[in-house]
């Protein structure tokens, strides 16, 4: 599903595009086809063709750090996790620092067809086990490449903490949420807080932090290839669950496949993992509701998604409201 992007595309004519594409393939004459493609909400991601090779360029518009903390990351996970190749990547161009990426074949798994929805789970949770096998001594935000910007304490409750402290300061958000939803939030978290993860030593690892059916490619072979890594963290692998978890209605999923999935090749989830993804996910909302731009149909999804975990926590089925 697609929603309103946050910072317009940048368009490129194709003596603009050549000339990036020149740094990669300094020989490149022509470009013999390109397109911007759907889908991010920040960065302007175009499609292009040398011949019979395709690529995709993306043009960092907000934080050109990104670039090269996706650069450090591909060098990490390179060959342990499916993802595309990256060719090139220049984190100090001007006026935007951009990468260019082999083209991945596959559809969004929201494509897929429901027949494939247990293969298809239990994959997504191999897939984020094998990311969460990369640890970390400490957790924090990414500052320069994969070394620690912002640490996140040992004991503390990062994503609560976020949540809470843009709920209750940032005036925006509770405009956007809505006075009474706001208060309802706040009132649920306070009771719940123990769902939210705590950093411990043996518990941080890579978290991807964007894991949702637009960074998911699935190839009929069953393959699935993850995309943009730009806003991984070291964290905690719970916050991934969250993110997959709110857009359950967008592709075919079976939660026990999933979980699955998930543990037999190695992850570990708490007993009440499905209540902690739920309310984890709530410190994504918030960041969401502060981010300047107004995106109403995000935000008319992010508030529904708050008040269907709020009103169906304690039922059985929480996991597939």
């Amino acid at each position: 599903m697609e929603i309103e992007r946050s910072i317009q595309p940048i368009l490129l004519d194709h003596q603009q595009l050549l000339a990036l594409v020149r740094k990669a393939f300094p020989h490149c004459q022509k470009i013999d086809g390109w397109k911007i493609l759907s889908g991010g909400a920040l960065n302007t991601t175009y499609q292009f063709q040398i011949g019979p090779d395709l690529f995709v360029i993306s043009l960092y518009a907000r934080d050109r750090s990104h670039c090269k903390t996706e650069k450090a990351i591909h060098a990490l996970i390179d060959s342990r996790v499916s993802t595309t190749k990256l060719i090139y990547a220049d984190e100090s161009h001007e006026p935007w620092a951009f990468s260019i990426f082999e083209f991945c074949c596959g559809v969004h798994i929201s494509e897929v067809s429901n027949e494939h929805k247990v293969s298809l789970s239990f994959d997504l949770g191999r897939m984020l086990s094998s990311i969460h096998s990369f640890k970390f001594p400490e957790a924090g935000l990414f500052g320069d490449g994969i070394a620690i910007g912002h640490s996140f304490k040992s004991g503390s409750s990062p994503y609560l903490e976020e949540t809470y402290s843009v709920l209750s300061k940032n005036k925006d958000v509770r405009s956007r949420l809505g006075e009474r939803l706001t208060d309802e939030a706040l009132i649920f978290i306070q009771k719940n807080k123990d769902f939210f993860p705590i950093v411990k030593e043996n518990n941080v690892c890579l978290t991807h932090s964007d894991f949702k059916p637009v960074n998911l490619l699935y190839q009929p072979s069953g393959k699935i290839f993850v995309l943009d890594w730009e806003f991984a963290h070291a964290g905690i692998g719970i916050l991934d669950f969250a993110i997959l978890l709110r857009h359950r209605k967008q592709f075919p999923l079976d939660i026990n496949a999933l979980k699955n999935g998930y543990t037999s090749s190695g992850g570990a989830l708490p007993i009440e993992w499905l209540r902690s993804a739920l309310i984890t996910d709530f410190v994504n909302i918030a960041t969401l509701l502060e981010h300047p731009a107004e995106r109403p149909q995000l935000f008319h999804q992010l508030r529904d998604t708050i008040q269907t975990t709020i009103n169906h926590w304690e039922s059985a089925e929480i996991c597939i409201k």
